[in-house]
């Protein structure tokens, strides 16, 4: 599958699953949105990914925090004249039930 043309958002994007799939998506040519709560491993990652010839770019964000998921969407809807943007999950971060802005409940 080419994912020329798509910017992917991958939560979790630093390590791991999310790390993998972040790889995966700039291998197939797509831009790959590293979105985590660890920066300094979030911006490893996507220079990683940058280094091995891919589009990558870091973008802290906490999945806990409304505010901080609309930031990250705001960001790429700016940053991205993509035809197709997608949104890939990974990870579930402690405190979820935590999760009451707005932004969860519509």
């Amino acid at each position: 599958m080419d994912f020329q043309d798509r910017v992917g958002i991958i939560t979790g994007g630093a390590s791991g699953i999310g790390r993998a799939v972040a790889a995966g998506w700039a291998a197939r040519g797509g831009m790959a949105i590293v979105a985590d709560y660890d920066a300094e491993r979030g911006a490893q990652a996507a220079a990683d990914l940058v280094s091995e010839g891919g589009r990558a770019t870091f973008v802290e964000c906490d999945l806990r925090d409304g505010d901080s998921i609309i930031n990250v969407v705001e960001t790429v809807s700016r940053a991205s004249s993509a035809g197709s943007t997608s949104c890939t999950t990974t990870g579930s971060p402690a405190g979820t039930d935590r999760m009451r802005h707005p932004f969860w409940m519509a």
